[in-house]
């Protein structure tokens, strides 16, 4: 769809940007694709410096796609 094309070219251009993998990972499992969303949220980038909440939502989204893919 648009909107996964506009989410990937963001990812690439951004990769740094952890919200955009998790964006991205939400409109791959919207449309099915678990284990590419699995995937993008493994990638997603964050560290010590990263909030905690942000981190939190990226383990509940790896979570939430590994389970059903």
């Amino acid at each position: 769809t648009e909107a996964i094309a506009i989410g990937e070219a963001l990812v690439n251009r951004h990769p740094a940007f952890p919200e955009a993998h998790l964006m991205l990972s939400d409109l791959y499992g919207a449309e099915g694709r678990y284990a590419e969303a699995a995937t993008l949220c493994r990638a997603t980038p964050v560290d010590a410096s990263t909030p905690e909440a942000l981190r939190q939502l990226t383990q509940r989204c790896t979570s939430r796609w590994d389970r059903l893919h």
